[in-house]
Order: structure tokens, then C-alpha cells, then sequence
């Protein structure tokens, strides 16, 4: 029989487990019904392990990405592109440009027919006749140097382009020296490094639970902090920025390695990040433009056109900080620029 002072104990223990158990199920229930806490992204469930790359788009998929400042659809082939179905081998008398990037290349914030890639191949087919022109669109969010150069070494090569064209945006450099990884989890959510290590009972109440993902965001958020320029000393800074740099630049010098067996020419595009960086983007224009003239490469600066618009504010979203329809556009037209008028097409 139970002593009266360890049935106390038990009963209290139980009583607290209890009132805790019934306290999280009301605090998960309110968040449902309030929407509290971050939301699961519309745009997932859509990835896929792919060899050679941590990860890749789910072919034939369809995602959707609603913020207060955009509602998109995307659509992705048999490739896994957000693109239409092409075939690897090359059509007679067609010219191939293979666009590589981040999110900002992939278009979010941008319906397919408002994509620079997709406004640029209109652009040449009506424009510069006696040959058709196949932009392959292979742009995927969160793609780092070293992914894209993976997906043009593995991938891109087999549709024989003529041209590739290569985005830096923004943070590329920074991505570059933070070497962050991804894992896709068996539902096809897309994990990093840091969300990976919490093993799956954390993932799966990542997934479930508002209230879990919220405590969760906030940790991760502190894990990836100590990437952030504002908690470094100038000293860490600037040392994180130059292990960047010259990661980003292996990675390029590779790629124009692959370029040349295969024939192709490499262009690279500065699409600037924010308007108002003002030192920080002209350093990057100069790093970018550098490098490039030291190895021949084309190099298109769009950092001017951006700054000269009459609203510069109007390229990019204000929270979400893509370019807006109207950034692509302006992307789309200054590429056209360059390509016909350096006879690059």
C-alpha cells in the first residue's frame, strides 16, 4: 500500500502533468482558430533528394506562395523547372541560354509570364530573327554558387546551351561562406542543417504544431544568428565576407571551366539586392566585375539601371524584398540590351 506522502507526490505529479497537458492542447487550439505563430509555406511539400544536389524540385508539381504583397502559382516540368517541357537534345537551328540562379532567377513574387527569363526569350524570338531562341529556366530558391555550378556540372550540360547565364543576388557570397545544407524530409518539406539536427519527433512537431513551430522558428532563429554581420566584430566580419568571396569565385571559375568544354559562353548578372545598400552593392558591382574581366566573362550590371529608375522603389518588394513584376521586366530588358548589342546571341 502507498504511503500517504508518496501518494501525495504521485497525485500532485500527476495533477501537474495533467493541467500542462490540457494547457498546451487549449494554447494549440486557440493558435489554430487565431492562426498564431508562423505559417507552414504554401510553396513546399514540393522537394525532392536529387544525386549530386541536396535537393531539387518535385517534377510536376504545382505550389503556391500567397504574402500581403503577392499570390503566385508555380509550376514545375518534368525537369523539376519552373518552366514548360522541353527536350535535352537541342532543336535544329535553335539557340540555347541556360538561366542559373536563386529565387530571385526561379521569379518569386512573379507569375511564369512575368519571370525575366520568360520576358527575355519572348524578347529574342520576336526580335532577332533566323533562329529560335530557348531560355531554360533553372532558377531554384535557396540555390547557393555551389548547387548551381552542381546543377550545371550534372544537369544543365545535357541540354547543350549555347549561353549560360549565371545571377549573383544579394546574398550569394554570404550563402557561399555559410555552407548551409538541406535535407528533404520524407513529406517532402525541405530542412536545413540546423532543423535537421532536431531530430524527427522536433521535425514532425515543427509540421504539426503551431505552438512548437513558433518556440522552434525562434531557436532556429538563434542558431542562424551568429551569421549575422550585426553579431560579429569587424574583425569576424570581415574575415566571414572574404571566406565568401573567394568560395563564390571557386565556384565560378568552375563553372566557366564547364562552359568552355562544353562549348558554351558564361555571362554573369548583378542583380542587385537593395537599392539603398550603398556601399555593400557597389562593392559587390566591383567584385563581380572584377572577377569577370579577369577571366573573360561577360559581365551585365544591372545596378545602374535599378538606381536610374524613375521609381526604384517599385523593383522590389518592400517586406518580401524579391523584385516585383515590374523589377524583372527591367532585368529582362537590360539582358536584351547586352545579349544583341555585344552580339552574344
Amino acid at each position: 500500500m502507498m504511503k500517504p506522502v508518496l501518494k501525495k507526490i504521485f497525485f500532485t505529479f500527476i495533477y501537474i502533468v495533467s493541467a500542462l497537458a490540457v494547457s498546451l492542447v487549449l494554447l494549440e487550439i486557440s493558435a489554430n482558430i487565431l492562426h498564431l505563430g508562423p505559417e507552414l509555406p504554401e510553396k513546399s511539400k514540393v522537394f525532392i533528394q536529387k544525386d549530386h544536389l541536396s535537393y531539387h524540385y518535385k517534377p510536376q508539381t504545382i505550389a503556391r506562395m500567397r504574402t500581403p504583397e503577392f499570390d503566385v502559382t508555380y509550376r514545375y516540368n518534368k525537369d523539376g523547372l519552373r518552366d514548360h517541357d522541353r527536350p535535352l537534345e537541342k532543336p535544329e537551328n535553335t539557340f540555347r541560354i541556360l538561366g542559373l540562379g536563386d529565387s530571385f532567377t526561379e521569379g518569386v513574387g512573379a507569375q511564369y509570364d512575368e519571370m525575366y527569363l520568360t520576358l527575355l526569350e519572348g524578347g529574342l524570338n520576336q526580335s532577332v530573327g533566323g533562329k529560335t531562341f530557348d531560355v531554360i529556366k533553372a532558377g531554384v530558391a535557396g540555390y547557393d554558387p555551389k548547387s548551381e555550378r552542381k546543377y550545371l556540372e550534372h544537369y544543365g550540360y545535357e541540354y547543350d546551351p549555347d549561353l549560360v547565364l549565371v545571377a549573383y543576388s544579394g546574398t550569394d557570397a554570404q550563402e557561399a561562406a555559410r555552407g548551409v545544407h538541406y535535407t528533404v524530409s520524407k513529406e517532402g518539406f525541405l530542412l536545413s542543417d540546423a532543423g535537421y539536427s532536431l531530430g524527427p519527433w522536433m521535425v514532425e512537431l515543427y509540421l504539426k504544431s503551431r505552438v512548437a513551430r513558433t518556440l522552434l522558428t525562434k531557436y532556429l532563429h538563434v542558431t542562424r544568428s551568429k551569421y549575422n554581420p550585426s553579431n560579429m566584430t569587424e574583425e569576424q566580419y570581415t574575415a566571414f565576407r572574404a571566406k565568401g568571396w573567394s568560395l563564390l569565385f571557386e565556384e565560378y571559375s568552375k563553372m566557366k571551366e564547364i562552359c568552355d568544354r562544353i562549348g558554351a559562353q558564361m555571362v554573369v548578372i548583378y542583380i542587385p539586392f537593395r537599392i539603398n545598400g550603398g556601399d555593400l552593392e557597389i562593392d559587390r558591382q566591383k567584385k563581380l566585375g572584377e572577377w569577370c574581366r579577369a577571366n573573360q566573362v561577360s559581365f551585365v550590371d544591372l545596378l545602374p539601371a535599378f538606381q536610374n529608375h524613375p521609381d526604384p522603389g517599385s523593383l522590389h518588394y518592400q517586406v518580401d524584398l524579391h523584385c516585383t513584376p515590374l523589377g524583372n521586366r527591367l532585368i529582362a530588358f537590360v539582358l536584351f540590351q547586352f545579349l544583341t548589342k555585344n552580339s552574344l546571341v
